[in-house]
């Protein structure tokens, strides 16, 4: 455990003097505006786990949990936010 601490702090204090204590303050705040954050391509096709005993259709088939599959990420968004499907990477 002792080892790890060490790391993370060893791995905090390289970030922070290459990259974080070279970026201004100003950047920062950019970071966190609307147009900084992607969209995702809603159109693209996904690979997916159904992860819960509910029913999710696909063309109408009702898919056990354990079944992957590619759809369109449109068709998946709401099964995907509420946890019933998982996409895969």
């Amino acid at each position: 455990m002792e080892f790890l601490k060490g790391y993370g702090t060893i791995l905090e204090r390289h970030l922070r003097t290459t990259v974080l204590d070279h970026i201004v303050e100003d950047d920062f705040a950019k970071l966190d505006e609307t147009h900084m954050i992607d969209e995702p391509d809603t159109e693209t096709y996904v690979f997916a786990r159904i992860c819960h005993d509910s029913p999710v259709l696909v063309e109408q088939q009702s898919l056990a949990p354990g079944t992957c599959l590619i759809a369109p990420y449109h068709k998946l968004h709401e099964s995907i936010t509420d946890g019933t499907i998982q996409l895969l990477h």
